[in-house]
């Protein structure tokens, strides 16, 4: 047994039996909050691409961090954007549910589209809000300022 098994042991066995359960049906809860966050998952990510003519987002999975909902994605780029009326090289994604005909926005953001390549786009800060929820990104372009 290690020393830090050892100093472990003797915490748990410091603790009353009555608290032990206790303790325990807390890290159990805390477990299944935590796997419940790692394990969150959008039902599927609808991409509404406006500027498909000019450049395409390509999933490669979603991910979580700290509970936010990530898109992993690699941008192509087919044409300058300033082709497809945009002012910018600067593309604007939003990311939303639609639920009984609202449309409730969760992020938006910005992304460089100068160069193509990998890109990690934050869906929402509540992975778990959305889990088992059809997600929407709309691409479009930044507006002048």
């Amino acid at each position: 047994m290690s020393e830090v098994e050892a100093r472990m042991e003797e915490l748990v066995n410091k603790i009353t039996p009555g608290k032990r359960s206790h303790c325990l049906s807390w890290a159990l809860a805390s477990s299944l909050i935590l796997l419940q966050t790692a394990n969150a998952r959008p039902e599927e990510v609808i991409v509404h691409n406006r500027l498909s003519a000019c450049t395409a987002l390509e999933q490669m999975g979603t991910s979580t961090e700290s509970n936010l909902l990530i898109v992993d994605a690699n941008l192509l780029v087919k044409k300058p954007t300033s082709e497809c009326g945009c002012f910018s090289a600067s593309v604007t994604y939003t990311s939303y549910l639609t639920q009984r005909g609202s449309k409730d926005i969760l992020q938006l953001g910005q992304i460089n589209v100068l160069r193509p390549g990998a890109k990690k786009l934050v869906l929402s800060s509540d992975a778990v809000g959305v889990s088992g929820h059809p997600l929407n990104l709309d691409l479009a372009c930044t507006p002048p300022r």
